[in-house]
């Protein structure tokens, strides 16, 4: 459905995640239209910028633990994050303050759809989808260790899945709570957020190294996209298991088991470099498990083009040729038409009756390929 949050109130607020809210504007710009989601950190809302009529989402922590130190470190690293990334498929930040009570907030785009935790519910993703969709997230996540930030939370419910002029799947991801973030030279949350021995992350998608509690860096991030490929492609993590101490122990000791064979192999292999238990031998940049995975997909497309060659009837192959020949004359007699408007329409210094002539020229000139086009070829 939707996530995120916005800045400083021009209204007395109340509880965060009470009804009051709603109608009320904030920091005198952002009207709050509907709840969206809440629990125990804060609440959720859509609303609009009043000025620029922008649908936006807005976070708002909740008054009972807005005090306490580690809370409120997660809302600012989270902000602080998200500012600094700026590309398609991540949820981008575009306020932060406080409201008159001193809750802050945070003000983000909203995104309608649903996380990839909720499509996985109805079962595995075909091959051609999961790629897509990891694709995407490689891609943020160069974009995020390009800006210093390292997640360490990437799961399926922080993947949200929508569309955008006609494509669909577009991923965004969400929630850099307890993101990493390299402030030239100092990392800001050392302080706070990530004491020595202290567990970062979802157990079913931590890598090794966030279980002992060591520093991590973008290879940990790799990991997870590594889980979610593997959850993608078969429905389950890699190691999954109700008891929690069992994930984290099998995922010290043993590799992650591999996939199957109806996997084509090339996926088989990036899968389990990613979820390698060192570090040093996973994929050690993001941007080049983007290029594996493009490479990945035009495989994939060329290996089902044969299959579906190869069990087509020679009878289906002998009738869809001639049409497929005609229809390649049609697209050819349609370009040669449309270069010719091109080419009048560039044609501004000529006297308007002359281009008259030429365009009806042209168009002679089209629908006589056209014609030809279409004739049978009984040869």
């Amino acid at each position: 459905m939707a996530q995120m949050a916005s800045q400083e109130s021009s209204s007395k607020a109340p509880a965060a995640n009470g009804p009051g809210l709603l109608g009320s504007v904030l920091a005198g710009r952002y009207r709050v239209h509907e709840l969206v989601g809440s629990g125990a950190a804060g609440a959720v809302y859509r609303a609009e910028h009043i000025y620029l009529r922008r649908e936006c989402a807005i976070k708002i922590l909740n008054q009972d633990v807005a005090h306490l130190e580690q809370v409120r470190a997660r809302f600012e690293r989270e902000a602080l994050a998200a500012s600094r990334i700026a590309h398609p498929n991540v949820a981008t930040a575009m306020d932060y303050g406080f409201l008159e009570d001193g809750l802050p907030y945070l003000v983000l785009e909203f995104i309608q759809g649903q996380t990839l935790a909720d499509r996985l519910e109805a079962g595995a993703l075909s091959e051609m989808d999961a790629l897509h969709i990891a694709r995407q997230l490689a891609s943020a996540l160069a974009a995020a260790h390009a800006g210093g930030v390292i997640h360490r939370d990437l799961k399926s419910e922080n993947v949200m899945l929508t569309s955008h002029t006609g494509q669909a799947d577009l991923v965004k991801v969400l929630d850099f709570g307890i993101a990493k973030v390299d402030l030239h030279g100092y990392v800001g949350d050392a302080e706070v957020l990530t004491r020595v021995n202290t567990i970062m992350g979802t157990p079913s998608y931590m890598a090794p190294e966030q279980v002992f509690g060591d520093p991590v860096d973008g290879t940990a991030d790799l990991y997870a996209l590594g889980v979610l490929l593997y959850e993608m492609l078969l429905g389950t993590p890699p190691f999954c298991s109700a008891d929690m101490n069992s994930i984290l122990r099998r995922k010290l000791t043993q590799e992650a088991p591999p996939l199957p064979a109806p996997i084509s192999m090339g996926v088989q292999v990036l899968v389990a470099r990613l979820l390698r238990r060192s570090p040093a031998e996973r994929p050690q940049s993001a941007q080049a498990v983007v290029l594996h995975i493009a490479r990945l997909q035009g495989a994939v497309l060329a290996e089902s083009g044969q299959a579906a060659s190869a069990t087509t009837p020679p009878a289906l192959v002998r009738v869809a040729r001639p049409v497929l020949v005609r229809a390649r004359r049609v697209g050819h007699a349609f370009q040669a038409g449309l270069a010719g408007l091109n080419d009048w329409i560039s044609r501004r210094e000529c006297h308007a009756r002359n281009s008259v002539k030429y365009l009806f020229r042209r168009l002679q000139a089209t629908f006589a390929l056209l014609r030809n086009g279409l004739k049978l070829d009984h040869k």
